[in-house]
Parts: structure tokens; sequence; C-alpha cells
């Protein structure tokens, strides 16, 4: 069974990229142990979790970009970044939901 902790920071992770503020964004994925690191531009992050290093899809760092340009009158991250943020977010939530699976004594076989 999940953590009903962690589970609440993944409701909150969902709905702030919903939101698409990016402090709100920042602060979530913080607070489920991504590693968040700002490059040159002030205005642009990457992001990467440790526990997702193994998946070929999502071992590499991904951009999020505060609203800046022409977008800056919007406050709201691109709905690129967003779609990005989500489908990280819920590889995550899967591989630790997972895991507990697996710690609970496993899937049940089809075949007993």
């Amino acid at each position: 069974m999940a953590d009903p902790e962690r589970a609440g920071l993944f409701r909150e992770a969902f709905a702030a990229i919903r939101g698409g503020d990016f402090d709100a964004i920042f602060r979530s994925l913080q607070a489920l142990g991504y590693t968040l690191r700002q490059t040159g531009d002030a205005n642009h992050y990457f992001y990467f979790h440790s526990m997702l290093k193994d998946d070929k899809h999502f071992a590499f760092p991904r951009n999020l970009y505060r609203p800046h340009g022409k977008h800056r009158d919007t406050g709201k991250v691109s709905s690129r970044d967003r779609s990005m943020a989500r489908q990280s977010v819920e590889a995550l939530q899967a591989l630790l939901d997972s895991r507990d699976k697996e710690e609970e004594g496993g899937y049940d076989r089809l075949d007993s």
C-alpha cells in the first residue's frame, strides 16, 4: 500500500503541473526528490530523479523554463514543459508503486 504522505505529494505535484505555475511545479518536484539545477539562463532549469536513471526515456534531464518572452504575461509554464513534467512524475509514481507491490509479496499470478 502506498504511503499516504507520498500519495499527497504526488497529488500536489499533478495539481501544480496542471496549474502551470513555475514556482509551484519547482517546489513539487523538489518535494518528490528531483534534483533541479539552474543553467546559465536565469529562466531555465533542468531536473532529473536518481530513481529514474535506469529508464531509457527518463534517464536524461528534462527542461523547465520560467515563463519568459512573449509567454511572460501568461504566467504559466509552457504546455510542453508541463507535459514533460507530468510524464516524469507519472513514471516515478509507477516505479514507486511497483516497488511497493513487490514488497507486499509481488503480483498475483494469473496461472495460480
